[in-house]
């Protein structure tokens, strides 16, 4: 097993240890919420172009929320690894529920929708850095790969259906309908890791350690996972404002085929 230099010896996880705990099954269940209510906002794009907002402001909003995800993941990591994983998992959650208010009041252009990027963007950096942290910290050694891979099921599987149901809310109730939906469910993400146990594992990592990541083990990874952010969220920006400027065309069988074929090959 790999022991980075700023673990103790405590965060050492036997691999005969139980994967498919109770605080393992709430945290998955937590991630599918959460992911649920992070596909709502793919039609987010779709919203502020209704709005008058056109392409270029379109993708700066949806890039700050990004870039204050990235810029605030090593500090969440690092608290969340003091023992505070379970108060990031439910606070980021609480937070994504708290923005998705103010979605809903949402009519016109102005400062409100970076507030709102920037609030969104907390949220995700806190909910992810906890989840990994946790997975990190209680998946048996010789089954990481595992806890991650069907962690990863639950968030894209609620990606399969997601553009579907988004369509008929909007279609049925509109946009404050949707948004509306999206705080009920941040908020039931938020509820599950107030019954989960927090790690025994402590970890106490300084910003010189990020340093590591910049060694070729991490960095070749990382830069192919960097470009096909790039990718990804390009096209996930700016395809349902692409159906919405031609009137036709339906993103739930794009986002219904994407997410079959990550499962299954997720799986493999």
């Amino acid at each position: 097993m790999l022991r980075l230099p700023y673990m103790s010896p405590s965060a050492s996880v036997s691999a005969s240890a139980s994967l498919y705990d109770r605080d393992y099954i709430l945290l998955n269940a937590s991630n599918f919420l959460f992911s649920l209510h992070s596909v709502i906002f793919i039609f987010l794009p779709a919203h502020l172009y209704g709005l008058g907002i056109r392409e270029g402001e379109i993708g700066v909003l949806m890039a700050a929320g990004t870039l204050v995800a990235l810029a605030l993941k090593p500090l969440n990591a690092m608290i969340s690894g003091r023992g505070l994983r379970r108060a990031l998992l439910a606070g980021g959650a609480f937070l994504a529920a708290a923005a998705s208010v103010s979605w809903t009041r949402l009519a016109a252009p102005g400062i409100l929708p970076y507030i709102l990027r920037v609030a969104q963007g907390t949220a995700f950096s806190m909910f992810a850095a906890s989840s990994f942290s946790w997975i990190a910290a209680t998946a048996p050694a010789g089954r990481r790969a595992e806890a991650l891979g069907i962690f990863g099921l639950t968030f894209f599987l609620p990606v399969s259906v997601g553009g579907w149901t988004g369509e008929w809310v909007i279609l049925h109730s509109g946009y404050h309908g949707l948004f509306a939906g999206a705080i009920g469910i941040a908020a039931l993400a938020g509820i599950a890791p107030i019954a989960m146990r927090e790690p025994a594992a402590r970890e106490r990592p300084s910003f010189a350690s990020l340093s590591v990541y910049l060694t070729r083990p991490f960095l070749v990874p990382n830069t192919a996972g960097y470009l096909f952010g790039m990718a990804y969220g390009s096209i996930f920006t700016f395809l349902p404002v692409y159906l919405l400027a031609r009137g036709r065309g339906s993103i739930g069988v794009f986002m219904f085929v994407y997410a079959l074929t990550v499962i299954a090959t997720r799986v493999l």
